[in-house]
């Protein structure tokens, strides 16, 4: 009888220390999460402050922290940015990110759908996005570097001194470090049915035949940069291209098609050196876009018709172009011929 009764007493003995266990083990990790909050609140208000001690615009009306017990929920009101050297301005209503409370550097945002207003020196513009998501990934460390940043979407439109410019039914962007050079980047995008704005098919004067929207827009594109993307992008300064290999540039709209190709050396000042090919089909009809929205001046039309048109001949189809220019010093040659003055390749 009492083997039996010894039993149970260490049966209940192992219960009662596996609850006390559970216990000091919950305790313990609601600690961490309660400092983890309290930190991360501090964390986001000290940016702003020292944004400000920069020169910077930098408001908020609050930070609420939420999740318990398994993630950090930050959502901040009414941020605002803006850097007076660049010009460059950013607001919103509410801003919303979540992350494992074992490591924030995992990063989900929730953009929200009333609006967010960008502001540069020449425009102002406003993003309505449905479902927009973006999910960041940070390696762990002091410098924060950034190792992967999604974006996708839904419907999507931008207004432009209030009156809609562009409208899409998706968008995907990914940015995903190298594996071998942590300065190396490729960034990938896909934007579902871009679709311009009626004003903008009138002030282009796009032909009827052209559809509504756009069939394909893709980039794929790898860039090395003078150092990773981390915490010094925003704090201090941008990292600069070095290099820039383009794999693809796909536009097809209708009739139109625009493809490109480049593989480009980005000096200290900017300027390209390298090759660059593009393919175009229609391109008479892209001229006649390029003029009518005053990006190709009138009178150097025909100039640029007459050459185009010769190597679209000499390839055998009139309406085609493949064509293979050199960038040198900042300037774009086709064959031994200037063409064009490229703009220096900057992150402002």
């Amino acid at each position: 009888m009492r083997k039996p009764q010894l039993l149970a007493k260490q049966k209940r003995q192992t219960v009662r220390r596996m609850i006390w266990i559970l216990l000091f083990g919950a305790a313990i990790w609601s600690t961490w999460w309660l400092f983890a909050s309290y930190n991360l609140s501090r964390e986001i208000n000290a940016w702003f402050d020292a944004r400000r001690a920069d020169g910077w615009q930098a408001d908020l009306r609050g930070v609420h922290i939420s999740g318990f017990p398994f993630h950090l929920n930050a959502t901040i009101e009414a941020p605002a940015l803006g850097d007076p050297q660049t010009g460059l301005a950013f607001d919103a209503g509410v801003l919303t990110f979540s992350a494992p409370a074992w490591w924030p550097g995992y990063v989900t945002l929730d953009l929200p759908q009333d609006g967010i207003n960008f502001a540069t020196p020449r425009a102002k513009s406003t993003l309505f996005i449905k479902s927009g998501h973006a999910e960041m990934r940070l390696h762990p460390g002091e410098a924060l570097e950034l190792q992967s940043l999604v974006l996708s979407s839904a419907a999507w439109q931008v207004d432009v001194f209030g009156d809609r410019k562009l409208s899409a039914d998706g968008l995907d962007v990914t940015l995903t470090q190298d594996a071998e050079e942590a300065s190396a980047y490729r960034l990938t995008a896909s934007v579902a049915g871009l679709r311009p704005a009626a004003t903008a098919r009138t002030a282009l004067r796009v032909p009827q035949a052209v559809p509504e929207s756009f069939d394909s827009l893709q980039l794929d594109l790898k860039v090395r940069l003078t150092r990773p993307i981390d915490i010094q992008t925003l704090e201090v300064s941008r990292p600069q291209p070095q290099q820039l290999d383009l794999t693809l540039a796909d536009a097809t709209w209708g009739p139109m098609q625009l493809r490109a190709a480049a593989s480009l050396q980005i000096d200290d000042r900017g300027l390209a050196n390298g090759a660059m090919s593009f393919q175009a089909r229609n391109w008479r009809g892209m001229l006649d876009l390029l003029e009518n929205a005053e990006l190709l001046p009138q009178q150097a039309r025909p100039q640029f018709e007459n050459i185009l048109g010769m190597i679209a001949n000499g390839g055998g189809n009139a309406d085609a172009l493949d064509i293979a220019f050199e960038a040198r010093d900042g300037r774009l040659f086709l064959g031994f011929i200037p063409v064009a003055q490229l703009a220096p390749v900057r992150i402002p």
